[in-house]
């Protein structure tokens, strides 16, 4: 079992299953010996499917007059935003896959569902050592497969 923790975000890495698919990144409501529960998801989910997501900071700062200024910073704390066309009569809101870049016709807010744990500068230190631990042993199982297919 992969050490997550309540609050953790994560991406799903392997098959579609139920009403998650591969890259949708959840945050975990619940941490149990058979599993972890997802906000927003019914049921448990095993932890090999799953990968921690750590979200680099872009920008030291934002950039000049940026239109959002507080949905900016709160991004970069790692808030989903979501965004919709103010031009449409029912427009529903969605995930924005582009931001920080905004268009001027489109409304901007923080994901009503996410949760932004507050993290301390020496856990988002461990944290980014784990994720290089997981790319390391997954760099030694590529080389260890070429070795026994040669």
């Amino acid at each position: 079992m992969k050490n997550f923790k309540v609050g953790d975000k994560v991406e799903r890495i392997n098959r579609d299953y139920g009403d998650i698919s591969v890259g949708d990144i959840r945050v975990i409501s619940g941490v149990y010996d058979y599993g972890i529960c997802l906000i927003g998801c019914v049921g448990s989910y095993n932890t090999n499917n799953f990968k921690l997501v750590i979200k680099e900071v872009k920008y030291k700062r934002p950039p000049r007059n940026h239109p959002n200024d507080d949905l900016y910073e709160e991004w970069l704390k790692g808030a989903d935003i979501q965004c919709r066309n103010s031009l449409g009569v029912d427009s529903d809101w969605c995930r924005s896959s582009n931001y920080p870049n905004t268009y001027p016709f489109n409304e901007y807010r923080i994901d009503p569902n996410c949760i932004i744990p507050e993290i301390s500068p020496r856990q988002l230190e461990i944290d980014k050592l784990k994720l290089q631990a997981q790319e390391l042993l997954s760099q030694v199982d590529k080389l260890q497969s070429m070795d026994k297919g040669e």
